[in-house]
């Protein structure tokens, strides 16, 4: 968007007034329209949603597949039936590090140096990693809790991946989040909405990596029918390679954009009590 804007401001418009003599709007088809003369000189942007074509791609299947969650394992099951994967592990994010079964563990998400057992898998081909579910407590303590088993914690993977050299080569990782925005007037979730810039980050460090970040409806992945469109729609979700925010809402697919907009003259004050 960033680009799109420096190239409005340095280019001329078509009849030879130059943009930066008076601002300009982008119409829905792409084209560049003047604003009336009393617009004020700056442009203003906001955020809205714009559906896309909710085109399927085939599903590239897994031979291997790791599951980070917390809270209740929706996605393991039907992600594995989804990608074909002969192997699953899963690892809940929670209070204490222990081993749950041969290939399944619990680790303490506040622990810096839980998710070093990473050493005891071999790399997987698909990682899924689940910022979703309820915090407990107070405001303050539901954040906290959101920030150790979401940006914390998937730092903590990444640092760990990294250290065993699992991103040194291709690898797809999906990180799937629940209702942090609101997309349809829906109220959000925002605990977890920190998933969603570090996936930008990720996609910019790590360029050969396959990466991308997906919010669904909380309501979907808590429903077993849900939960398996929900593994599908994660499987064929392609890299995502310039911070894309993107949400499937009943099956529709929508994407983040900026919009040019006016701000309305307001007298009353927007600060709360």
């Amino acid at each position: 968007y960033l680009e799109e804007l420096r190239s409005l401001c340095r280019t001329k418009h078509p009849d030879e007034a130059v943009i930066d003599s008076g601002p300009v709007t982008l119409q829905s088809n792409g084209s560049k329209a003047a604003l009336p003369d009393d617009e004020p000189a700056a442009q203003f942007l906001t955020t809205d949603w714009l559906e896309e074509p909710n085109d399927r791609t085939p599903i590239k299947s897994a031979e291997s597949l790791l599951v980070i969650y917390s809270g209740k394992d929706a996605l393991g099951a039907p992600l594995q039936e989804a990608l074909a994967a002969t192997r699953s592990y899963t690892i809940k994010l929670g209070a204490v590090t222990r081993r749950l079964t041969a290939t399944d563990w619990e680790v303490d998400a506040a622990s810096t140096a839980a998710l070093d057992l990473l050493s005891e898998i071999a790399r997987p081909d698909f990682i899924c990693f689940v910022g979703a579910g309820e915090c407990g407590g107070d405001e303050p303590d539901r954040e906290n809790e959101a920030q150790q088993l979401g940006v914390l914690a998937l730092t903590r993977v990444v640092r760990s991946m990294d250290a065993l050299d699992w991103l040194a080569k291709p690898l797809r990782l999906r990180i799937v989040t629940s209702g942090i925005h609101s997309v349809l007037g829906e109220p959000v979730s925002p605990g977890f909405a920190g998933l969603s810039g570090f996936a930008g980050s990720l996609s910019k460090e790590y360029p050969h990596l396959d990466i991308a970040a997906v919010d669904f409806d909380g309501a979907e992945l808590a429903d077993p029918i849900g939960a398996q469109r929900v593994a599908r729609a994660v499987s064929e979700e392609l890299p995502q390679r310039a911070s894309q925010k993107v949400a499937i809402r009943d099956g529709r697919r929508f994407r983040q954009r900026l919009s040019i907009t006016r701000l309305e003259n307001g007298n009353a004050a927007h600060f709360r009590n």
